[in-house]
């Protein structure tokens, strides 16, 4: 063993080689001394773990590391999946003037949906950043009146062979009971009233990390490095002691939710795994924008942290105990450069996702569009009569034209219209003549 640039210990091919044993279905089960977790090569070179999560990937915009993240799905067999939270940033796809997801942001979510075709268990939980697939707003009223609002809860829903819901649980091999949620549940204890300025201010930040990191990678020798992940690292300790994000959600664990054993979160993008005081363990599972980073569990109920690289694969199990694997050492380098061109039905129902999410997220023009259209009186009299019952609002008045009541009416004597209903019947009275056209000339002579 050595070590590598990250702090953690390198495993050689020699290690990896002697501690590795074959099962009767062809799989190779590498078990590593003083390390608790087992890693899986199922007998098609794909890398099994049984049990695993993936929060904040941020499909839609220039920091998601969509290509690596494809290619990690790729080489991935998966039995139980749960995406918590920000899988898709719609806050930032509402700010475009177009949007369009990229090819490997396309493969990626292919990749999923290949999952629950194959029978992997789906389980998709909103964050704030998707906060829309948790309560959807379908109207809204005028400007000049009071808004309101009308919301459709999708948590609790199958959509395309994936659950739906605000917070999962979920029992490991060892019975331990484990809840799984994005996180952002704890800022109001948190931040408070000041929650969205928090909110603003840290997509900021992402949105200009995330460019210097884009060009950054297009840096030959630089693919790896990662601005966000160098100062994150750096200032991690700071920001958890300042803005006190373990003390909330330690007291929460450890006070509130009894029947927890362990809690897997996102949201905030730095990885760990801790103890509690109470003796219940803290995992938050990172991000997809500086690394691609998830937590998953062996078979055993071992949990680890994961960091997916060009080359390695990094595990960590607790602060401290990190392994680092290369992929040709595993038998696992057979990466795709170019996305996938081949139309299944995976690629099929990503396009009827995009145009799904297009109308949960709409771009800046269509929004103007719909706010323009939604304004209408009529749309909104006839949104009212069907979105809310019928008594809740007064009869609507007959239109009455603002000249009415300045320019006199034609008021006949009663004796002059029995005498025109009389002509008229006889055929004797005609309509009078308002605009009179002067006879056509004969044609000219031909003599």
């Amino acid at each position: 063993m050595s070590n590598d640039q990250h702090g953690g210990i390198v495993v050689t091919a020699e290690e990896i080689k002697a501690n590795t044993k074959t099962r009767d279905d062809g799989s190779q089960v590498v078990t590593i001394p003083d390390f608790n977790f087992k890693i899986v090569i199922t007998a098609n070179k794909l890398l099994h773990i049984p049990f695993m999560t993936f929060s904040d990937i941020h499909w839609g915009t220039a920091a998601c590391r969509a290509k690596r993240l494809a290619q990690a799905l790729e080489n991935l067999s998966i039995d139980v999946l749960f995406l918590i939270g920000d899988i898709v940033d719609g806050e930032r796809l509402g700010t475009k003037k177009k949007w369009k997801f990229p090819l490997w942001h396309q493969e990626g979510m292919a990749h999923i949906l290949r999952f629950v075709a194959k029978g992997t268990k789906v389980t998709y939980i909103p964050g704030n950043h998707d906060i829309d697939v948790r309560k959807q707003t379908i109207w809204h009223g005028p400007a000049n009146q009071k808004e309101e609002k009308l919301h459709h809860n999708l948590c609790g829903r199958t959509f395309l062979g994936m659950k739906v819901v605000e917070e999962a649980f979920f029992v490991d091999p060892q019975n331990r009971r484990i809840k799984l949620i994005h996180g952002d549940q704890y800022d109001d204890d948190l931040f408070g009233k000041n929650k969205e300025f928090w909110y603003h201010l840290g997509d900021a930040a992402y949105e200009i990390l995330g460019t210097l990191d884009s060009a950054v990678h297009h840096v030959p020798g630089f693919g790896h490095l990662s601005i966000q992940a160098i100062l994150k690292r750096a200032t991690k300790k700071t920001i958890e002691n300042c803005l006190g994000v373990l003390r909330v959600i330690t007291d929460a664990l450890d006070n509130k939710h009894h029947d927890t054993d362990i809690e897997i979160y996102g949201h905030s993008h730095m990885p760990s795994i801790r103890q509690t005081p109470g003796g219940k363990l803290l995992v938050n599972d990172g991000s997809c924008t500086e690394h691609v980073q998830g937590t998953g569990g062996d078979e055993d109920g071992q949990i680890a942290n994961f960091e997916w690289h060009k080359d390695r694969i990094i595990l960590i199990t607790k602060e401290g105990q990190q392994r680092t694997f290369f992929w040709k050492d595993l038998g696992l380098s057979h990466f795709s450069e170019e996305p996938r061109r081949i139309e299944d039905e995976s690629k099929k129902r990503v396009s009827q996702l995009e145009r799904i999410m297009y109308r949960l997220w709409p771009p800046r023009e269509r929004q103007t569009q719909r706010e323009m259209r939604i304004r209408q009186p009529e749309r909104i009299e006839n949104l009212k009569r069907y979105w809310f019952p019928q008594e809740w609002y007064p009869p609507i008045k007959p239109y009455v034209p603002p000249s009415a009541g300045k320019i006199p009416l034609p008021n006949l004597a009663e004796e002059e219209r029995e005498a025109r209903r009389a002509d008229c019947k006889s055929g004797t009275w005609k309509s009078p003549k308002i605009f009179s056209r002067s006879p056509k000339p004969p044609p000219p002579s031909l003599g």
